[in-house]
């Protein structure tokens, strides 16, 4: 049931793209940090939930889409490129930027909305780089257009409190101008499953 939702998988490049980065759903191989606590199989429950409110928001923005896997999969998509994260998303994004905008976003983020994804493509109309800040210190969505800035992305460190920080300081550098977006949780750890609970349970968002 969470595959049905694997259509219209953009194979074409156009004037705006959405880029979904995920894992393959697989036992011992999703959210290693929260499967310490929760176990391998419930957090491998917890992840497929993950991905398919992912999928159900991008699908329900209506954009191009693109689905960009971390490792060999059978269902639709594309194989990240790239030795580490920062050159995986650097090389998703280069082609659909030369076409328009492009943001690219993860499946750690469910309270990700189709106004937060608008209001991202929107914004690149008038600003070169849009972030989506995460309340670790990282960012849920990238976005940019045109041409992807590689100092954004190449011979950086990541998983750290100063992700954003370090890519403001980038744009700022290169003299880009920037937008950030509400900023939303990431479900990493067992505090962020907890509080996600929490929110569901008082329906402050969908999943």
């Amino acid at each position: 049931m969470y595959y049905q939702i694997f259509v219209n998988i953009m194979n074409t490049l156009t004037e705006k793209c959405l880029l979904l980065f995920a894992r393959p759903p697989r036992l011992g191989k999703v959210k290693t940090r929260l499967a310490a606590t929760l176990g391998a199989t419930k957090t491998l429950e917890v992840y497929k939930e993950l991905l398919h409110t992912t999928l159900a928001t991008a699908r329900a923005s209506k954009l191009p889409l693109q689905l960009h896997w971390a490792a060999p999969y059978t269902q639709p998509g594309y194989l990240q490129r790239g030795s580490n994260l920062g050159e995986r998303m650097y090389n998703a994004m280069l082609g659909p930027a030369k076409m328009g905008r492009v943001c690219l976003i993860g499946t750690d983020t469910p309270g990700l909305s189709v106004s937060i994804i608008n209001e991202a493509f929107d914004a690149l109309q008038q600003v070169d780089v849009v972030f989506g800040p995460a309340t670790d210190g990282g960012y849920y969505l990238v976005g940019c257009k045109g041409q992807v800035p590689a100092s954004l992305f190449l011979n950086k460190t990541w998983s750290h409190g100063g992700v954003l920080q370090q890519a403001l300081q980038e744009c700022s550098n290169l003299q880009l101008t920037t937008h950030l977006l509400p900023p939303l949780n990431d479900i990493d750890t067992y505090q962020d499953y907890v509080l996600w609970q929490q929110a569901k349970a008082q329906n402050e968002f969908p999943g």
